[in-house]
């Protein structure tokens, strides 16, 4: 997908994408800089998803309709990164084995 849209250097992108993804969200989880984690995540998940998603450009049905799924998936992590950023730092950490969340 990448390469079709036209950015230099594709694995290179691909994998700086996964580096900062897999970081940012251990940083969410671990509750060391939540903010910043999820400040990064966002436009990276936009860029993923307009680079990895386009469904207006297919023509084929069933592949569109794959790719709708997708953007739509993604979205809604978008909206759990506003969530996230809403919420107090305290919050974040210290609740992985916690009943109350």
């Amino acid at each position: 997908m990448v390469q079709r849209a036209g950015l230099p250097w594709p694995r290179a992108l691909v994998r700086l994408n996964g580096a900062i993804m897999l970081t940012c969200g251990l940083l969410v989880v671990s509750g060391r800089s939540p903010r910043t984690a999820v400040a990064l995540l966002g436009p990276t998940l936009v860029t993923a998803t307009v680079v990895g998603h386009p469904f207006w450009n297919e023509t084929d049905q069933a592949k569109r309709r794959d790719h709708e799924i997708h953007w739509m998936k993604n979205l809604g992590l978008l909206g759990g990164l506003i969530l996230l950023v809403a919420r107090d730092p305290a919050d974040f950490a210290g609740h992985l084995g916690d009943e109350r969340c």
